[in-house]
């Protein structure tokens, strides 16, 4: 069977940066205990543990929206066949490191699992002590429905 391991991303209390977290929580209550899931505050920087030892692996952050990525829409890509639509999104992150950064890291040092799937949620309020939009909100249990269907196609494949 293959190892899956999920990663919201995000900042608490931080409006639409919140929303890889409570992805990621989602999943935790919906999907089989033998799904690795994390929670993480410090974006790309631990890049080194959380792409290691694993098959498949899945990232969940915030971006900011734009007129084609509006409020409370998600993309999937996969990396690194979607590096330059990845390099294309507005990123916002109050982390250290994006995404896209992380990702060529693990790349150049050969670090990346056989499968990356990111999927970011457009988002624009980023500001401390706010809550989520709720046209965000409401997309969580979409985007965590696509998850679970990758989650199901890789376990039935890995068996």
């Amino acid at each position: 069977m293959s190892r899956i391991r999920i990663v919201g991303f995000g900042a608490p209390g931080c409006g639409d940066d919140e929303a890889g977290l409570l992805a990621a929580e989602r999943l935790r209550a919906i999907l089989p205990q033998n799904v690795e899931i994390r929670c993480e505050t410090d974006g790309g920087a631990n890049l080194y543990d959380w792409a290691r030892d694993v098959d498949v692996l899945i990232l969940i952050d915030a971006a900011r929206s734009t007129e084609e990525f509006a409020l409370g829409q998600f993309l999937h890509l996969r990396y690194p066949q979607d590096r330059l639509r990845l390099a294309q999104t507005p990123p916002f992150h109050t982390h250290q490191w994006g995404l896209d950064s992380a990702l060529a890291l693990a790349e150049t040092m050969h670090w990346l699992p056989q499968e990356v799937h990111l999927f970011l949620l457009a988002g624009d309020n980023f500001k401390p002590g706010t809550p989520l939009s709720p046209k965000l909100f409401q997309s969580i249990p979409q985007l965590t429905q696509s998850v679970q269907k990758i989650v199901s196609r890789i376990g039935l494949a890995g068996r």
